[in-house]
């Protein structure tokens, strides 16, 4: 366990320069004390909200229903146990998460019900439960108003973008100590062994030496799924994207359907989690890149779909991520561009950063790493809601 939470910390702060403890603070204007989780009132906010700028066209929303999510879940329910953990991993199969899981979906199906009395070939495209209690629907502005009036519904609100953020080295942090051992209690050095990371950015750049099953230092991972088993793309069509350093890559339909324009994209791009902005992949490389040695530098080229880089001359003799023989798997909730750059499509949504998190929870990972903007007000967003039962699901 201290290995893990180790090299955890290291991984965290290696490639989240902003990374910081939660704190709570509970205002003394809501003089009102939270008795239980599962009718969350700490989520204050409007219903709905009108904005002027979005009476056109369909926009993505995130709705809100009122119980807790497994991983937050405390009890209160009649028949209902508490499924919410501390230290421990959530048990996806205990009998008191199937119980809590079967009350969420049942309260889903008549939500989906009810909506789709209301509009035609109504079909969410997430559901969310482990994470959070919630889905996310593409719909009008007026749409989604009266889906907030709807039974079980807290809020409906509308989707957020969120933009990339950068990420420093190991050495500043002192990841070599943790290899050595001399930062840990028994002596005994560790590179990642046994940890399993999810990458939540762009994607990953998955046939880069960074990620291969075997390192330049002869490293050869194994796979803790078992020989040949991946998640993700790599379950279906896109099984040669993996191997046993990289078990997982996801892609979410929000991100790879605007693959299709062909304005922006080549024709035929396949769609899955593929990094084609390169930040997933440095972010990636920095929390669990392979050791490789004898590196050749290279600059950026411009101008031109393909790239190897413009080599300078210049060698490294060795470099690494923070933790180089920890399992990675990639989860894409970022387009490769930049809104600030003017790019068609750029940053990260919402919608798909709660799918990645309830993936990852379901997927058992030891760390998340995300480097990605956020901040505002925690209890009133899903995404900030959605780190907090990881949090409770045992990840660091």
């Amino acid at each position: 366990m201290f290995k893990q939470t180790s090299l955890a910390m290291l991984i965290a702060l290696a490639t989240n320069p902003s990374f910081s403890a939660p704190v709570t603070q509970v205002s003394k204007a809501n003089s009102e004390v939270i008795k239980a989780e599962a009718k969350p009132a700490y989520l204050q906010a409007e219903t709905f909200v009108f904005n002027v700028e979005d009476q056109q066209g369909e926009h993505v929303y995130i709705v809100h229903f009122n119980d807790a999510p497994v991983a937050l879940y405390n009890g209160g329910i009649p028949g209902l146990l508490a499924t919410k953990q501390t230290d421990n991993k959530l048990q996806l199969k205990s009998p008191e998460v199937l119980s809590y899981t079967n009350y969420l979906n049942n309260q889903h199906q008549q939500f989906l019900q009810a909506a789709s009395a209301q509009i035609k070939q109504f079909k969410p495209i997430f559901t969310y439960k482990y994470a959070f209690n919630g889905m996310a629907v593409r719909v009008t502005q007026d749409q989604a108003a009266e889906l907030a009036k709807l039974p079980y519904v807290l809020k409906v609100v509308k989707d957020k973008k969120y933009a990339l953020d950068t990420d420093t080295g190991p050495e500043l942090i002192g990841a070599p100590r943790v290899w050595s051992g001399v930062a840990l209690d028994t002596g005994v050095g560790n590179y990642g062994e046994g940890v399993v990371v999810g990458i939540i950015d762009s994607g990953i750049n998955t046939d880069h030496p960074s990620f291969a099953d075997i390192a330049s230092d002869g490293y050869d991972h194994t796979n803790p799924l078992g020989a040949n088993n991946y998640l993700g793309d790599c379950a279906e069509e896109f099984a040669s994207l993996c191997n046993d350093k990289l078990i997982g890559v996801y892609s979410y339909s929000v991100i790879t359907d605007t693959y299709t324009d062909t304005d922006v994209f080549p024709v035929g791009l396949p769609q899955n989690g593929e990094d084609y902005g390169g930040h997933g992949t440095h972010v990636a490389g920095t929390a669990i890149g392979n050791t490789l040695l004898n590196v050749p530098e290279s600059l950026p080229e411009f101008d031109t779909e393909e790239s190897d880089g413009i080599a300078t001359g210049f060698i490294f003799p060795r470099i690494s991520g923070v933790a180089p023989r920890a399992n990675v798997i990639s989860y894409q909730v970022c387009w490769g561009g930049r809104s600030d750059a003017g790019d068609t499509y750029g940053d990260c949504t919402g919608a798909a950063i709660n799918q990645a998190i309830e993936d990852a929870i379901e997927d058992q990972v030891d760390v998340i790493n995300y480097s990605i903007s956020g901040g505002g007000q925690p209890w009133n967003s899903s995404t900030e809601m959605a780190f907090l039962s990881a949090r409770n699901a045992g990840i660091f």
